[in-house]
């Protein structure tokens, strides 16, 4: 069972380095993976979760299997030149009418040595938060890695702010 996959949710939004995220507290706090995700396709709907304890990383909790859980981060705190690009036919399939409506993640994979965890900024969660559907893309001709290391990025937020990440970059949306 993933622990940080709970059920209840004590705060009305959740905070990413400067950045408010998701409401999770309510019917509408649920999220509409159609197509699931890759190796998970049965898997369509998901909760956003957040401790103090563990930002910047929060938690996308599966409502059906309940167990199903993947650990993500927003990609501009740890990598402030991140520019993904999304699709026409992505764009298309999540709605979007406007930049400012998407919420970009990179699911994090983590690993027993703290110092090799990695976020995939190839394939990153494109989420419209007006229809709360959400799909893992592709960034068609954009060389990100799979597997991008994120802890030198971590020690930095940790120490505060710094000439290499402003807020400026932390509220950069997908062009």
């Amino acid at each position: 069972m993933n622990k940080a996959c709970t059920k209840t949710h004590p705060k009305p939004s959740v905070t990413v380095g400067s950045r408010t995220t998701l409401p999770i507290t309510t019917e509408n706090s649920v999220f509409l993976f159609p197509d699931g995700l890759p190796a998970f396709e049965e898997a369509k709907q998901f909760v956003f979760t957040c401790k103090p304890e563990t930002s910047p990383l929060l938690f996308m909790c599966a409502t059906e299997p309940a167990n199903l859980g993947f650990a993500c981060i927003d990609p501009f705190l740890i990598c402030p030149e991140y520019k993904p690009r999304i699709s026409d036919a992505d764009a298309a399939f999540l709605e979007i009418n406007d930049t400012d409506e998407i919420l970009i993640l990179s699911i994090v994979t983590a690993s027993p040595d703290v110092r090799k965890t990695t976020a995939n900024l190839q394939g990153p969660l494109a989420i419209n938060l007006r229809t709360r559907k959400g799909k893992q893309i592709i960034c068609d001709r954009q060389d990100y890695p799979v597997r991008y290391a994120i802890w030198d990025a971590l020690e930095r937020m940790a120490e505060g702010p710094t000439a290499e990440i402003t807020a400026a970059d932390t509220n950069r949306s997908a062009a």
